[in-house]
């Protein structure tokens, strides 16, 4: 007989979960048994209520973070067990609508430049320069970059759709830097072992160091990257529509927190969208600055 874990498991993969919540959802019902040391299936609907007060009262987690527990917990009684009258009465937490700090353009100049090496400072500066999420970024294949066209294939990003985003000059001329030093093979990005990517969590550590040697004090973490490069295109001119397909957005609305053209987005012969021409101009700067001192 099939455990509960396992056909949780198999619930997930055939509603196209992604793996983020899959694993969120998992973790939700595995605390839900260790807070009561009892398999889940023989617990009363008072005591998982008693868990989401210890994690709300005791625990102090998000709005966010109890919100996602709750649906995990639902998803596990309601699709698994096949409890069909199931409920929780539980009112999901307000999340508070917050604004991301952004980085400037002499603030992401500093993060990547004080990257340890050529791996390190390429997968920031693609993150920079194309938009892409973390989990984006970590799944492109060298394959994936189309110099003729002068863009990048993401393949399945959130939301299990493809879409193209822009491949400037800039970052081109990096990424054959890069190439030609380590031969990445199948993965842009090879992690341990090699035929395989980088963890998402090991370009998180990347950011988060070079965060700390440029001595950035605002609150941001690897998705900032993203947020930046949506602001600074908004900034150089992008229409919110062109935006929006580089960003895989499903809805405009979403886009507009930045605030897109009615074709597949290139960075050909376009210096305008090149993010990282601006950054060496930034860093062309600040060296003439010092020679004259």
């Amino acid at each position: 007989m099939r455990k509960p874990k396992e056909k949780m498991i198999d619930e997930m993969a055939l509603r196209g979960l992604s793996d983020a919540t899959q694993t969120a959802y998992l973790y939700a019902v595995r605390r839900l048994t260790q807070y009561h040391n009892r398999s889940p299936d023989l617990l009363s609907k008072d005591e998982i209520k008693l868990f989401f007060i210890f994690l709300t009262r005791e625990k102090k987690l998000s709005a966010s973070s109890v919100r996602q527990m709750i649906n995990g917990v639902f998803f596990y009684y309601y699709k698994v067990l096949k409890w069909p009258h199931f409920t929780l009465d539980i009112p999901l937490p307000k999340v508070g609508k917050t604004q991301p700090e952004i980085l400037n353009p002499i603030e992401v100049a500093n993060i990547i430049g004080h990257t340890q090496n050529l791996k390190q400072k390429t997968a920031l500066m693609t993150a920079y320069s194309t938009g892409v999420r973390v989990g984006e970024l970590v799944s492109l294949r060298v394959s994936d970059i189309d110099s003729d066209r002068m863009v990048i294939r993401v393949e399945q990003g959130k939301g299990k759709k493809d879409r193209y985003t822009i491949l400037t000059p800039t970052l081109l001329i990096h990424l054959r830097e890069y190439y030609r030093q380590y031969r990445p093979k199948p993965f842009l990005f090879s992690g341990q072992p090699a035929d395989s990517g980088l963890s998402t969590s090991t370009i998180g550590k990347y950011f988060k160091r070079s965060c700390e040697r440029a001595k950035i004090t605002k609150k941001v973490s690897f998705h900032s990257l993203r947020h930046a490069f949506a602001t600074h295109q908004i900034l150089s001119g992008m229409a919110a529509t062109e935006l929006q397909l580089i960003l895989g957005h499903s809805d405009l609305r979403t886009t507009m927190r930045y605030v897109h053209l009615a074709k597949i987005p290139t960075g050909k012969d376009d210096r305008s969208r090149d993010l990282l021409c601006l950054l060496d101009q930034i860093e062309g700067r600040d060296n003439d600055i010092a020679l004259n001192r």
